[in-house]
């Protein structure tokens, strides 16, 4: 048995309909790929992306942030 992976563009509707057409032949059989672990790097450059990394100059101002006193 051969695989083909197919790289496509989805706002194209000729594309589209052709894949569909693929799809409801019931020829081929249509495989979605394995979802890969991010590792440790990714997910912090991830977080930093969407903002939810912050900076605090030193310990006494992060728990001056979280509003204790020290």
């Amino acid at each position: 048995m051969a695989t083909i992976t197919l790289e496509y563009d989805a706002h194209n509707s000729f594309a589209a309909s052709l894949i569909d057409a693929i799809k409801k032949s019931g020829v081929f059989k249509i495989e979605k790929p394995a979802k890969t672990k991010k590792c440790g790097l990714d997910m912090a450059l991830e977080d930093i992306k969407e903002g939810r990394v912050r900076e605090i100059q030193d310990v006494t101002a992060y728990f001056q942030n979280l509003g204790a006193n020290v």
